[in-house]
């Protein structure tokens, strides 16, 4: 699914004999602040990373009946200084790729 502000990438399925449904899905974030960041150089690695996005992933399992949901958001919250960090002192090898 592709939104103007937000994108839903993912894969799973559903188990229409038993109710189960089981995905994977990508969330990224804030498309357009990512790319206006994602042209500015340096930065771009910094605050993004390689992949050049904000992103968190959502697994979706359980039945139609109980879905249940696991998120990474807190995780990824809690990790952004350290990936900033990792992400500045990687640079200098990344500008000669």
């Amino acid at each position: 699914i592709n939104g103007s502000n937000a994108d839903i990438y993912g894969t799973g399925g559903i188990n229409t004999d038993n109710k189960d449904i089981k995905m994977q899905l990508e969330l990224r974030l804030l498309k357009t602040a990512s790319s206006v960041i994602a042209n500015i150089p340096i930065i771009n690695h910094i605050l993004l990373g390689e992949n050049k996005v904000a992103s968190t992933i959502i697994e979706v399992f359980g039945t139609y009946d109980d879905p249940k949901y696991k998120s990474t958001v807190a995780v990824d919250i809690l990790s952004t200084p350290y990936n900033i960090i990792k992400n500045t002192l990687s640079l200098p090898a990344n500008l000669f790729k």
